[in-house]
């Protein structure tokens, strides 16, 4: 269970440092139920699995909604113990899933994810009150491009659409560069460095990216979004 003391961080800062939550057994199955998603040999269908990038020189599998399509993934978003420190975060004894999606990056030619905040892509959903978990399904470091985050960026309002965009040349935020690089040594941009079956909870307004992944060793990690309200439609009626 999460202290007073980590959800005060979480409210000040947007995010946690990734801390482990399932064990070695536990991440093994999720991970041989991924290439089984992966390759099609899932009994159902995920909504939906598509590489973001469109091109062979950059990949970034999605996978949304896994937990729709494998008995494994489903059991991981109603884990007692993400549901628990999930509600504790956001206040509340109510948590609803907005959706999941696995990101897969393959050794060498995987593609960045640019500095973007999330919750300006589903503006659906009001107030803006989500918190994401995502989990390592491989260790995460630098090396092999790990999620970096921006520490109280939450409180800086919704930018543009979501996507704040890059400077390729150190991949820090392209909007301005007075803000942070992209190291811990560089500026106050945090690398989001875990391992297997951890997760750093992260709001959904926190300026978050990751960089190409060059390294031989593939990085992929399965992202929880939950939110505490109903949906409700533009006609303000909830779902």
């Amino acid at each position: 269970m999460l202290s007073e003391q980590e959800v005060q961080f979480f409210q000040e800062n947007g995010y946690l440092p990734a801390r482990p939550l399932l064990t070695a057994e536990e991440v093994a199955r999720l991970r041989e139920r991924f290439y089984a998603l992966l390759e099609g040999r899932s009994s159902k269908k995920p909504e939906a699995m598509r590489n973001l990038y469109g091109d062979e020189e950059r990949v970034v599998i999605q996978i949304v909604n896994a937990w729709e399509a494998d008995d494994e993934f489903y059991r991981y978003l109603f884990h007692p113990k993400l549901t628990e420190a999930v509600a504790k975060l956001m206040n509340t004894d109510t948590v609803r899933v907005w959706h999941d999606q696995i990101q897969y990056k393959p050794p060498y030619k995987g593609g960045p994810t640019i500095w973007h905040q999330d919750h300006p892509y589903w503006p659906v959903l009001q107030p803006p009150d989500l918190v994401s978990a995502w989990l390592a399904l491989e260790d995460a470091d630098v090396e092999n491009g790990c999620m970096h985050v921006v520490p109280r960026s939450h409180r800086w309002g919704k930018y543009d659409e979501g996507t704040v965009g890059i400077r390729e040349e150190d991949w820090g935020p392209a909007h301005d560069p007075s803000f942070v690089a992209w190291r811990d040594r560089r500026g106050s941009a945090l690398s989001g460095e875990g391992r297997r079956g951890h997760v750093p909870p992260l709001f959904d307004l926190a300026r978050n990216s990751a960089e190409p992944q060059p390294a031989r060793t593939p990085r992929f990690c399965s992202a929880f979004y939950a939110r505490t309200h109903p949906l409700r439609t533009h006609a303000g009626s909830p779902d």
